[in-house]
């Protein structure tokens, strides 16, 4: 049997990795997409702080992907997908026949349709390529605006205020979604909710304490700057000059999977068991809409669900159901317009991205 596996999720290997253990002639073909070894997304404020290294991002070495038969392709993007054929063709005319396919991530982000954000200094927040070149250069910034409602927006920017750089956080509701939607997909049980919320308090009394700012219930509207980011404006009408602008609000590009014969919402629609309404196409990791998927259904839990189903076993033989969570009151954080009205680099500086 030969897999494709499209994207940088963990978990694309980690279901070739259960069917490798009933099948060692298992060969795959793995389409990085980001042009990066599949890597822990969750690491991601660790490496820009400098805490873990580009070695410790990777979930596997570069040479255990040749020991177990799984072809790496890169230097070079998918053109499209042909589902019943099952092949996929690349930019380079090469073309790669699959038995099965697993979908795990897509490989790029659409960034909010507003102007601007083709400029140097605008970054994913959830991509190492755009998170190396924001460390690499990290020592000439000052100044940084996160856009992100979600935990790990949070814990980059309380990362960035800890390496003393001035930090605003945009959000688009009044609360930021509490630690443990995220963290649950992780095994944190409810149990342990109390604490997580506590954690996530004491972590505004730190914003407040150093240079972070948080403006609620609104966006960015523009990007503002020659050919790299000079300011952002609100859609409350404000300005704030900085250097870095870093989205977490952002969706999928789905353009590769569309016209394939998948359905596609927010991203492929698949069933309990992750079939994408197509033979042998699978999607998981963060290219799927499932609601096994999201609600706590860890990487591991994917790779072996996925692994039952091709095998013939009964998912719930291999997964077991998510841990029920106590909802908690998101921690609320009190806008402070006079400070905020202030936040402005200290010196302007130099930003090169290249």
């Amino acid at each position: 049997m030969k897999i494709a596996i499209i994207g940088n999720s963990i978990a694309g290997i980690m279901a070739f990795e259960e069917l490798r253990k009933s099948d060692a002639g298992i060969e795959a073909i793995l389409f990085p997409m980001e042009q990066e070894l599949p890597y822990y997304q969750e690491k991601l404020p660790q490496f820009v702080s400098g805490n873990v290294s580009l070695d410790q991002m990777y979930y596997r070495h570069a040479d255990s992907y040749s020991h177990d038969k799984i072809q790496v392709i890169f230097d070079t993007k998918i053109s499209r997908v042909n589902f019943n054929r099952k092949r996929v063709f690349t930019e380079s005319k090469k073309q790669y026949d699959f038995d099965v396919i697993f979908i795990t991530d897509t490989g790029s982000d659409t960034f909010p349709d507003i102007k601007g954000t083709n400029k140097l200094g605008v970054f994913s927040l959830s991509r190492l390529s755009h998170m190396r070149i924001l460390a690499k250069d990290l020592a000439l910034i000052e100044t940084i605006v996160i856009e992100s409602d979600t935990q790990e927006g949070l814990e980059m920017a309380q990362t960035l205020v800890d390496l003393g750089k001035e930090v605003l956080l945009v959000t688009a509701t009044k609360k930021i979604i509490p630690v443990n939607e995220t963290a649950s997909q992780e095994g944190i049980s409810g149990q342990n909710l109390g604490e997580e919320i506590q954690a996530q308090e004491n972590q505004k009394e730190s914003f407040e304490e150093k240079k972070v700012r948080i403006v609620e219930e609104t966006s960015i509207m523009e990007v503002l700057g020659d050919s790299d980011v000079k300011a952002v404006k609100l859609k409350s009408g404000k300005v704030f000059a900085t250097q870095v602008v870093i989205f977490g609000n952002i969706q999928k590009d789905m353009r590769l999977f569309k016209d394939t014969g998948l359905s596609i919402n927010e991203g492929i629609v698949v069933d309990e068991k992750f079939r994408a309404g197509i033979e042998g196409v699978f999607a998981f990791g963060n290219a799927c809409v499932s609601s096994l998927a999201s609600n706590g259904c860890r990487m591991e839990d994917q790779g072996e669900a996925i692994a039952a189903v091709i095998q013939g076993q009964k998912l719930e033989d291999s997964v077991s159901a998510p841990e029920p969570v106590t909802e908690a009151p998101a921690p609320d954080f009190e806008e402070k317009d006079n400070e905020l009205a202030d936040f402005s680099p200290h010196s302007q500086g130099e930003w090169n991205q290249n």
